[in-house]
Formats: structure tokens, C-alpha cells, sequence
């Protein structure tokens, strides 16, 4: 049974029996689906941590990317499936090769990665996906909390490094940053985005 299905039939055994409007259900079992793929994600991605020895640094990992892709948006894959195996290789990729990569390199070229980083959450943030209905508004809001939480993270992530305590935790968040940052390039690469002023109809 693919992932969608089973999303789809826990959601409707979840959801109570009466509902305003079909658009209120369908919400609903978006929504249910949603929390059930993330929390399958986020449970599988620390239990195939834990041989590594990186269970520390995979959930400062993910709630660092989570959040932050929550609010810029990015590349979707076709499918609930193929979203939740990239996720798997990309979370074990991010933690166990580029975060480890990221070390060997100097303060100076971390500092250049934030600031690209932090520069193009501001200009492009948040990524109007294809399947993303957005008004000026939420685009608005979004983008304002983009940018909040790019500030945070990135504050994160220079107190730990120069603070010298648990500096490695720092490389994380900000292997966290730059793949929301790529993931954002990519959905541009693979047209992906739609024009601000569009809407899906």
C-alpha cells in the first residue's frame, strides 16, 4: 500500500463522523496526514541514528531544517513515497557526510555560507510551490518569519561555534540552513515555482 493511502485511511478512521463542508474534511485528513508523515519521518530518521551514534545531532538537525522549510518553502517530490525516502537519504546524508564536511572548513567559509544563506532566504523566501495557494499576505507573513527564524537559527549557530561548547552541534544547524537554502535553489531548477501573484485553481 502506498504511503498516501495509508495517510489516508488512518485519517479517515481519526476524523470525526460530522463535518460543515467536504473542503472542512478534506482539510482535516491534509492536515492528519501531514502530522502522520512527520512523525514517521522524524521517529525513523533517530532510530537509524542511533548505530552512528548521532542521535543528538540528528534531532538538532531536523527540528533546525523542519522548522525552517516549514516557513521558505522548497523542491516537493512527486509522490508521499518518494517524499518520505528522500527525506530518510537526505537526513542521513546532511548528518553523517555534510555536517562532518562542513568541520574541515574554516570560520570564514562558514560565515560566507550564512551570509548566501541568509541573503537568499530574504530576497526569495518563501518558495510559492506549485501546489501552495498563497495570497500577498501569507506570502508576507511567511516571509517575515523566514527571516525570523533564518535570525535565530543562524545566532544558534555562531554562539555554539564560537562559544567553543559542543561546537560539532553547531555544524547541524548549520548544515540545516544550507540545505533548506539548496532545496529552494532546486524548486526554481525544476520549475516548480509559480509566479507570486498566481494561484492554483
Amino acid at each position: 500500500m502506498k504511503l498516501k493511502a495509508w495517510y489516508k485511511k488512518l485519517a479517515d478512521a481519526l476524523e470525526p463522523k460530522t463535518f460543515r463542508t467536504e473542503d472542512e474534511k478534506e482539510i482535516y485528513q491534509y492536515g492528519i496526514s501531514l502530522l502522520i508523515g512527520g512523525v514517521t519521518t522524524f521517529t525513523l530518521a533517530l532510530l537509524i541514528s542511533i548505530p552512528f551514534h548521532r542521535t543528538a545531532n540528528t534531532i538538532i538537525f531536523l527540528l533546525s531544517f523542519l522548522i525552517l522549510r516549514k516557513m521558505t518553502s522548497g523542491v516537493h517530490s512527486a509522490s508521499s513515497t518518494a517524499c518520505f525516502i528522500s527525506s530518510q537519504m537526505l537526513c542521513l546524508t546532511a548528518v553523517n557526510l555534510l555536517a562532518p564536511l562542513l568541520q574541515r572548513l574554516t570560520g570564514w567559509y562558514l560565515v560566507a555560507f550564512l551570509l548566501f544563506s541568509g541573503i537568499y532566504i530574504f530576497i526569495f523566501a518563501p518558495i510559492r510551490h506549485i501546489n501552495l495557494e498563497l495570497n500577498a499576505e501569507e506570502i508576507r507573513v511567511l516571509h517575515t518569519r523566514s527571516v525570523i527564524v533564518f535570525a535565530i537559527e543562524s545566532g544558534s549557530f555562531l554562539a555554539l561555534y564560537f562559544g567553543f561548547h559542543e561546537r560539532d552541534k553547531s555544524f547541524d544547524i548549520l548544515t540545516a540552513i544550507l540545505l533548506t537554502v539548496i532545496l529552494m535553489i532546486a524548486a526554481k531548477l525544476f520549475h516548480q515555482e509559480v509566479s507570486k501573484w498566481k494561484r492554483k485553481t
